[in-house]
C-alpha cells in the first residue's frame, strides 16, 4: 500500500473511533506511526474524503471538525475485508507450498489478531512508541540496567 493510500487508512479509521479536527489527526496518527505527518499530506487527503462523501464536517469554534459518514463508515468496512482476504489468500499460498500446516495457519491469524489487538491499545496510550523506542535504544547500551528499570516499572503501574 503507498503511503497515501497508508494515510487515508489511517484517518478513516481514527474517524471511526472519535471525531476530529486535521491537527488532532496530526497528533493521533503521530503517536501511532511515530512519524508526524504534514499538514500538507493531512488536509488534501480530508478534502478528498470530504468530496467523496466518506465524512461529515461541522466547525466547532472555528475549528472544522471530521467525523465519518456512513458512506465512510462503508468504505473502511470494504476496505478491512480486502485486508483480511490479501491475508487470507497469503496463508493459503503458504499452505499449498507447504511452508505452513492448516493448524499453523489458524494458530498464525490467531497470533496476528491478538497481536492487532494489543497493538491498538497500546499505541493510544500517549508516546507509547517514544517510550518503545527508548527502551531497545537503551537495552542495546544495558540490557540489565533497563531490564530493573522495567521490573520496577512493572511494580509501580500495578498500583495503579
Amino acid at each position: 500500500m503507498k503511503l497515501k493510500g497508508l494515510l487515508k487508512l489511517l484517518i478513516l479509521k481514527e474517524l471511526a473511533d472519535n471525531d476530529a479536527c486535521g491537527y488532532e489527526l496530526i497528533s493521533r496518527i503521530e503517536e501511532i506511526t511515530s512519524k508526524k505527518p504534514s499538514p500538507g499530506s493531512i488536509y488534501p487527503l480530508l478534502n478528498d474524503l470530504n468530496e467523496k462523501g466518506f465524512l461529515n464536517v461541522k466547525t466547532i469554534g472555528g475549528k472544522k471538525v471530521y467525523s465519518l459518514s456512513e458512506r465512510g463508515k462503508e468504505y473502511l468496512k470494504e476496505l478491512k475485508e480486502k485486508e483480511k482476504e490479501l491475508i487470507s489468500e497469503k496463508v493459503k499460498f503458504l499452505i499449498s507450498w507447504g511452508i505452513l500446516s492448516e493448524k499453523d495457519a489458524e494458530e498464525m491469524l490467531a497470533f496476528i489478531k491478538n497481536f492487532r489487538n494489543r497493538h491498538r491499545k497500546l499505541y493510544r496510550i500517549r508516546n507509547w512508541m517514544k517510550f518503545e523506542n527508548a527502551v531497545i535504544s537503551a537495552a542495546e547500551k544495558d540490557k540489565t540496567a533497563v531490564e530493573k528499570l522495567i521490573e520496577e516499572f512493572l511494580e509501580k503501574i500495578k498500583l495503579i
